[in-house]
């Protein structure tokens, strides 16, 4: 049987996912903590907790103990099958590098990213920031694999306009999975799309959209009273807690206080102490690369018709996530509302993903201005700089983790 050109593509992806994993995990492996371990001074999942209270067994309702999340659940599965709970952590944590380089090589396809770039790129974001240094105890941050998906959703039915073709099986399919995975992240989708959707003023689109929009309301709303009925809330908690840990665009944009060169780690901690700055202290910083992803996008904005709309568009993205997620921002009105999303600090990884496509398109332009205006020789310098940017890009991941395990 006929191995088809994207198949093919997807195993290339996977292959290259799977060197860096194993690169990320020998180099981690060098410190004094394994790779995937319990860290008692990380919040650890519901799920987690409980199977490690109970050694593995589950003396409650499955869903109750997972949550009525579609990720525990596998998780739950892979253990029974391996017959130890752990490896089945263990196995789901290690395959969601491949799912989020999957996800995030998918959308750069729609955005016209050529297959090389697009690789890099891809392999890149499966290292994104809450996804590693994060092991056992919170595998929940597994899920986004859902960003690109749902940002790949919005491009295709907001940007590009494709309502006219009636309904896609594949978008109907995820906005009924994601708040089943992500409940979180599928209220910010519903906030995102809500607002994309007013923004475009066509009522024959809306009427449309809303083929996708209510399902993911409802479910999300299905989803969301499950998971309250397992807590106890109050008001004031979930407040102080929705500012603590609100979007700070500075853990995104400045490096972790333990980084590798001093400089750099100097400027953060003193940044931490003089604003008390809490939350993740740095830990999820995007690295240069996606700072300046995250840059450009915002530049864009003013560049009007001169610039690359797509990048525009990721920037008008950003805002809306800024405004809703950030500290004081709207997250604090819908907490009162009794919305409990709390950890929004999370949902920067709209913004991450729209910076690592702002990056493969930045990147395939400068192919294409070398392939149009120079021979060989400068071809082959643009190849080099995108190599050795991808490269940095990676050591940068590789150099925080060094600084920590080695940090006394």
């Amino acid at each position: 049987m006929k191995i088809s050109d994207k198949v093919k593509q997807y195993c290339l992806v996977m292959a290259v996912t799977g060197i860096a994993v194993i690169i990320y995990m020998v180099c981690y492996g060098q410190g004094r903590n394994p790779l995937i371990s319990i860290d008692a001074n990380k919040s650890m999942d519901y799920f987690v907790r409980v199977l490690t209270a109970n050694h593995g067994v589950i003396e409650v309702n499955i869903l109750e103990a997972c949550e009525y999340n579609l990720q525990s659940l596998v998780m739950f599965v892979l253990g029974t099958v391996f017959q130890n709970f752990w490896t089945g952590i263990n196995v789901y944590y290690i395959g969601s590098f491949f799912m989020i380089s999957a996800a995030m090589y998918w959308f750069l396809q729609k955005l016209e990213i050529s297959l090389p770039i697009a690789t890099g790129i891809a392999v890149l974001t499966a290292f994104l920031p809450f996804h590693v240094d994060r092991g056992e105890g919170q595998l929940i941050t597994a899920n986004f694999f859902l960003a690109p998906l749902l940002l790949g959703m919005l491009y295709d039915l907001i940007y590009q306009k494709q309502t006219e073709n009636g309904y896609r099986k594949g978008y109907l399919l995820l906005v009924c999975i994601a708040p089943f995975v992500d409940v979180r992240i599928s209220i910010m989708t519903i906030l995102l799309f809500g607002v994309l959707i007013l923004h475009r003023q066509d009522w024959y689109a809306a009427k449309h959209l809303l083929g996708y929009f209510l399902p993911l309301v409802i479910l999300s709303i299905i989803e969301g009273a499950l998971v309250s009925s397992l807590y106890v809330y109050q008001v004031e908690d979930s407040l102080q807690m929705a500012q603590g840990e609100g979007l700070r665009l500075l853990d995104m944009l400045m490096p972790m206080r333990y980084h590798v060169i001093d400089r750099l780690s100097d400027l953060r901690l003193k940044y931490d102490i003089d604003f008390s700055v809490s939350g993740e202290n740095g830990l999820n910083t995007m690295g240069f690369l996606f700072t300046i992803g995250f840059l450009w996008k915002m530049c864009s904005l003013f560049y009007g018709q001169k610039g690359d709309k797509r990048i525009a568009w990721l920037g008008w993205i950003d805002i809306l996530v800024i405004v809703i997620a950030n500290v004081q921002g709207l997250n604090l009105l819908l907490e009162y509302a009794g919305c409990h999303v709390i950890y929004w600090n999370r949902m920067g990884i709209f913004i991450l993903v729209g910076a690592a496509a702002t990056l493969g398109i930045m990147a395939e332009r400068l192919k294409e201005w070398t392939q149009a205006h120079g021979g060989k020789a400068v071809i082959t310098l643009g190849y080099v700089i995108l190599l050795a940017a991808g490269i940095i890009g990676f050591l940068e991941l590789l150099l925080r983790q060094e600084s920590q395990m080695f940090l006394a």
